[in-house]
């Protein structure tokens, strides 16, 4: 999905924002499309086992610092993968955070992976 919408509509910068077992879909992202493609992952203590890089890690749930790597490099991102951990609080976070890092050019894209927990 994110390849075809950045080959259709010229998307060139691209951030996955996920845990080590959501996401998931970060080794599939065509890099000839995108300028900058860039993985915030947490909850990720060690290596995410796909073998992909992690440009913004965090190994518990706090991406205070990664979110502030990122504006501190002054990037915006006009496509995104938000799969948050499958909490209120932090699904509510990631979106949150997610939006504000996506352009806000009426041209962005964000696609969200939200399945309902149990707890909810």
């Amino acid at each position: 999905m994110v390849n075809r919408l950045a080959a259709v509509h010229g998307y060139r910068h691209y951030l996955e924002l996920c845990t080590q077992t959501t996401g998931r879909l970060y080794a599939e992202i065509d890099r000839s499309l995108l300028t900058t493609c860039k993985r915030l992952m947490y909850r990720c203590p060690g290596s995410p086992g796909d073998g992909m890089a992690v440009d913004y890690n965090s190994s518990d749930l706090d991406i205070s610092e990664c979110i502030d790597a990122i504006r501190w490099e002054n990037l915006t991102f006009d496509i995104a993968l938000i799969d948050p951990f499958h909490e209120y609080g932090t699904s509510w976070r990631d979106l949150e955070e997610g939006f504000k890092l996506i352009g806000l050019a009426a041209r962005s894209w964000c696609m969200i992976v939200f399945l309902r927990a149990a707890s909810w």
